[in-house]
């Protein structure tokens, strides 16, 4: 993966065991359990009123809670509102995870306030528009995140507009993943797909692929043509459940908001 320069997220989520070794055993038995799985067809969708979320999750497969966000507070917040509670926030915008890490006249980016990268995406035709992904806002308060699990990780903001991307990538511990405003396209693939990825271990809890399943070069990954991939959509008011080990490429619709958690809990698939 020589090519591949990705960013490591700042405060990065790396609690679940922190020897390697323990951690590379927790992805063998992700695989091993995955293996076990029908094929996914396609991700299920549940009203929150009715969704015995341990016992579905336990099955090991991705699925989205229909409507239990747009309950949230955080729903009456839109760019304006961001621009103004928020907007003095340090953020450090990103350009993109399969091109180097530069601005268009060559420089690195660097760090600016959430008002300064609000007026930026709005003034500006991008190639490969910035966003705000992986980053730590204290917007928690605004969120109502249901008690699935009993430990958490700081949630994470993902803002952007249309047309940004997080590269393939695949995360060992369970997710969720909450749908503010805008779409959202997952593409997702199987954890026993690991071996015909090209990934690379770049935190003890997260493998990255060079494979680009948006514009696919299978001369160069052939394995890759092995894989089966399943597309997601996520609307405003989803919560998205996203398995450890699963691998996905992420991709906004909209100019969108969404804010998600990982547990260092035991992945439900292994309990």
């Amino acid at each position: 993966m020589k090519n591949l320069e990705p960013v490591i997220p700042q405060d990065a989520h790396t609690s679940m065991p922190a020897n390697i070794g323990s951690a590379v055993d927790i992805r063998k038995q992700i695989v091993n359990t995955a293996l076990q799985l029908s094929p996914l067809q396609s991700v299920p969708r549940y009203s929150f009123t009715s969704i015995d979320f341990e016992r579905t999750a336990t099955g090991g497969l991705p699925f989205i809670i229909e409507g239990i966000v747009n309950m949230w507070p955080i729903n009456m917040y839109r760019p304006d509102d961001l621009h103004h509670h928020f907007g003095e926030l340090r953020v450090v915008p990103r350009y993109g995870d399969y091109v180097p890490p530069i601005l268009p006249d060559g420089s690195a980016p660097n760090d600016m306030s959430l008002k300064e990268y609000l007026d930026l995406i709005n003034h500006n035709d991008f190639a490969v528009p910035p966003y705000v992904g992986d980053h730590p806002l204290p917007m928690d308060a605004l969120c109502q995140w249901p008690a699935y699990f009993d430990s958490w990780h700081t949630p994470r903001v993902w803002l952007g507009p249309a047309g940004t991307v997080t590269c393939l990538h695949c995360d060992y511990e369970d997710n969720l993943f909450a749908q503010i405003w805008g779409r959202k396209r997952f593409l997702l693939a199987s954890p026993a797909t690991v071996d015909n990825l090209y990934v690379e271990a770049v935190e003890p809890t997260l493998c990255v692929s060079s494979f680009d399943p948006d514009q696919p070069d299978y001369d160069r990954y052939p394995l890759a043509s092995t894989v089966d991939f399943v597309e997601c959509i996520l609307h405003p008011g989803d919560l998205f459940y996203l398995p450890a080990g699963w691998f996905h490429h992420v991709k906004a619709l909209d100019f969108s908001l969404s804010i998600n958690r990982w547990t260092p809990d035991t992945p439900l698939a292994l309990a």
